[in-house]
């Protein structure tokens, strides 16, 4: 279930295709609007970008609610 929007706290977010370990697929602004998915082990699944069309995974510290 999608949690809401959020935005990039950091200077920089890194987004990952799977979660820790994944590769860096994208790497996000501070401020940056996301949509959230449900939190798994620390990190969120996210969507992002025009339309937010773009998914992956970032770390919850990187997000402010």
């Amino acid at each position: 279930a999608a949690e809401g929007t959020a935005q990039v706290v950091w200077e920089v977010a890194i987004v990952r295709d799977a979660p820790k370990t994944g590769k860096v697929v994208a790497r996000l602004q501070h401020g940056a609007e996301l949509h959230l998915g449900a939190v798994k082990d620390g990190w969120y699944p996210v969507k992002f970008g025009d339309g937010f069309t773009s998914d992956g995974w970032v770390y919850r510290g990187a997000i402010g609610r």
